[in-house]
């Protein structure tokens, strides 16, 4: 006796209904009692009763289709539906081999079969131009969910995966997994370009819609991919959210070509920046060394390129150009007080990139405290006049997002690029689902804090005896940037500063060596630690000696 898994709440069947419900619903789970235990058994498999008890024949599953539009003239057809050409249909559950339907008018003779807008209408997605293999939608629905939640699940594990459910509901057959990523990535696409017909726009902040605070670029190291010898395939998202290569490689050769690059890393106090770097060689082995990404200060992903001489300054240039029609009021970075001079150099060459200096830098608040105290005054986000909350650190959460277990060391060229962008619209999706409440909570955080910092200043000036003209804020700004040499001499007046400017100096220096100790505690102290080891060690081999133990 067959039972349906499917078919709640009468799950029993004789073979009489089990043959007439399950013609029409080929693809459900169904079960019986082979040798004495429950057994899955496919769709192809049906029960007759004879006289020695029941045997179990075979027929052809017919593909579950909408309603095909009919072809013959006939007023008064008689339709016949029969097993046609065989096709491959591999769903959420698996691997199965069907036939799509044949109609035949038995009035005319005419046969049609159904055509390529009748499958995607049934939510199938043909792997080729043949229709011989099938994907159901929410096969791709599933696979681009999981893409986005565990990125390091790769095509074949799913692949297998599939062949597992394919033996859990009684089939065998193999799932491809090359094919499967190539018909996902097809409708993928289509998708994409279905959006952009409906106005869309993925790569856009709504909240930031036409008029954009800021812009945060950094690269990203961790999405490289090594060099690969034979042909490379084409990608469908090419210029979508990642820059066209050969643009990018153009602007780099003619940059370089008219603006001296000096070699070597950029330094800022004490610190050298692996990406202040004017020039730099291809590394050997590596064929994309990464992507250079830029996001608004909402999170929202907005353009990206990849980096084959690792970061140089050519790339956020190029970015920062790209993004103009946006703008933004400020652009953040990590080494923005390198960068700004390199962009000042090129703009007195090309005169197009003039425009480009109208924007404010931004040093990113949390990459300051590793640069100079001037450095920190001049550039810091928290010291430019109508940044507000902005911190300029938005892009490590992305490049954190984007990094998470999503390998592209081994993927082909085509493939990466479609794999990034594919991450890139699920997480700008995920960012507008949310932005109601996240913009929300940060304007309530932002009240609060405001409300805070208003009292802090009103009980500092009350302490003070002083009003808002007697703040020296300014005064720092000009020391900062090279005004005022507050230098730390006993007789502070022969430097021409008063004395009020001249401890504004000695404090901020002394700031910044307490910063430069701190970091070095650690290694100061296992110096210690092991320099009085060993001298307990001398100590007591020279008492040993004197006493005569051996």
């Amino acid at each position: 006796v067959p039972r349906c898994r499917e078919c709640l709440p009468d799950q029993w069947f004789c073979e009489t209904c089990d043959c007439k419900n399950h013609r029409r619903w080929p693809l459900h789970d169904r079960e019986s009692v082979l040798e004495g235990f429950f057994k899955a058994i496919p769709p192809s498999t049906y029960f007759v009763r004879g006289e020695g008890g029941y045997s179990s024949h075979n027929q052809a599953c017919i593909l579950p289709t909408v309603r095909v539009t009919q072809k013959c003239p006939c007023e008064v057809p008689s339709i016949t539906v029969s097993p046609g050409k065989a096709v491959i249909l591999i769903s959420i559950n698996g691997h199965y081999d069907m036939h799509q339907p044949l109609f035949a008018c038995q009035t005319c003779q005419q046969q049609w079969a159904p055509e390529f807008m009748d499958l995607i209408n049934s939510r199938y997605w043909p792997a080729s131009s043949g229709s011989s293999a099938l994907y159901s939608l929410n096969l791709f629905s599933s696979v681009r969910e999981l893409k986005v939640i565990a990125p390091a699940l790769s095509r074949q594990a799913f692949a297998k995966l599939q062949e597992h459910r394919t033996k859990c509901g009684g089939w065998s057959g193999p799932v491809c997994g090359d094919t499967l990523q190539r018909s996902f990535l097809e409708f993928s696409y289509c998708a994409f370009e279905e959006d952009n017909l409906s106005c869309g726009a993925p790569f856009t902040c709504p909240a930031c819609t036409p008029n954009m605070l800021a812009i945060s670029v950094d690269g990203n190291r961790k999405l490289y991919r090594f060099l690969r010898n034979g042909s490379s395939d084409s990608s469908f998202f090419d210029g979508a959210f990642i820059a066209e290569d050969t643009s990018v490689s153009a602007f780099v050769d003619v940059l370089h070509k008219a603006v001296k690059q000096l070699p070597g890393q950029g330094r800022c106090g004490s610190s050298s920046w692996t990406a202040a770097k004017e020039t730099s060689r291809r590394t050997f082995k590596l064929d994309e060394e990464g992507m250079e990404v830029a996001v608004c200060w909402h999170g929202f992903l907005l353009k990206a390129l990849n980096m084959f001489r690792g970061e140089i300054f050519a790339y956020p240039m190029y970015l920062h150009k790209e993004l103009m029609s946006l703008k933004p009021r400020f652009i953040a970075m990590d080494v923005m007080c390198q960068y700004w001079p390199y962009l000042h150099k090129s703009a007195n060459i090309f005169p197009d990139l003039q425009g480009l200096t109208s924007i404010r830098p931004f040093l990113s608040v949390m990459h300051a405290t590793a640069h100079s105290t001037k450095c920190e005054v001049t550039w810091s986000g928290k010291n430019q006049e109508g940044a507000g909350s902005t911190v300029g650190e938005e892009i490590e959460q992305v490049n954190c997002y984007l990094s998470r277990g999503l390998t592209t060391k081994y993927m082909s060229k085509g493939a990466r690029v479609d794999m990034l962008t594919i991450h890139a619209m699920a997480w700008n999706y995920k960012k507008i689902t949310t932005l109601h409440r996240a913009l929300s909570a940060r304007y309530v955080k932002t009240c609060q804090r405001l409300q805070e910092e208003t009292a802090s200043l009103a009980e500092l000036k009350e302490s003070l005896a002083c009003t808002d003209e007697a703040v020296w804020v300014s005064g720092v700004r000009e020391w900062a940037a090279g005004a005022l040499l507050c230098l730390c001499v006993v007789f502070p007046d022969t430097t021409g500063t008063s004395l009020e400017q001249s401890i504004e100096g000695r404090y901020l220096n002394v700031r910044q060596r307490k910063q430069a100790l701190y970091r070095q505690n650690g290694i100061i102290t296992l110096l210690i630690d092991n320099c009085s080891l060993y001298f307990w060690s001398l100590f007591g081999r020279f008492m040993a000696a004197v006493s005569g133990v051996s």
